[in-house]
């Protein structure tokens, strides 16, 4: 398992979700200002990439939620190894204004929601 350098989240407004290369996501979680993602993907011949990006749209609820987009680019990568890495994605720039809290989902994966508190 490779341990990524913390990357930031991207907000853009005018992001429309695209399709990126398969990956599963098999833990998500906030620990203070980083969502920190336990992805599998296949490969192991290339240098993958991970972005998460939004268009900054919350849903109206309490506490606030934003829906994250988790793109893999696997760079053409064929080679069928087997692939377990730890990607860490600071978050503060998606905070929600007058509140202390904000549920966190990945797109895909809404089931799985991730409080962020700060």
């Amino acid at each position: 398992m490779k341990e990524e350098a913390t990357l930031v989240v991207e907000i853009d407004p005018t992001y429309k979700n695209i399709k990126t290369d398969s990956f599963t996501l098999l833990e998500s979680n906030v620990e203070g200002d980083n969502l920190i993602l336990l992805v599998e993907y296949g490969g192991g011949c290339r240098e993958h990439e991970w972005k998460l990006k939004t268009n900054g749209a919350y849903a109206k609820s309490l506490p606030p939620q934003i829906t994250l987009n988790l793109e893999h680019n696997a760079n053409g990568d064929m080679c069928r190894a087997l692939l377990t890495d730890t990607i860490e994605f600071n978050i503060k720039p998606v905070r929600y204004p007058s509140t202390i809290e904000l549920d966190v989902r990945i797109l895909g994966y809404e089931k799985e929601v991730n409080r962020y508190t700060y």
